[in-house]
């Protein structure tokens, strides 16, 4: 995705984040880490809070630290 099409895209990959599903939630992660900013790095602490998904914890982590470089 390009920058504009991840800024329209943004609020559909943020929605993902609260996603039942522990894979979509992870994907979603993945995807802000790629394309996100450090504006992305409060919703992907407050996923962190909610899940108790090990995977989508480590996820966000990694994408944390992604985004703060």
């Amino acid at each position: 995705l390009s920058t504009g099409e991840y800024e329209s895209s943004a609020p559909a990959i943020k929605h993902a984040l609260n996603a039942a599903d522990p894979e979509v939630a992870t994907k979603a992660v993945e995807v802000l880490a790629e394309l996100g900013s450090s504006k992305d790095i409060p919703a992907l602490k407050e996923l962190a809070e909610k899940t108790s998904d090990e995977s989508v914890q480590t996820a966000v982590t990694d994408a944390i630290e992604t985004l703060r470089e």
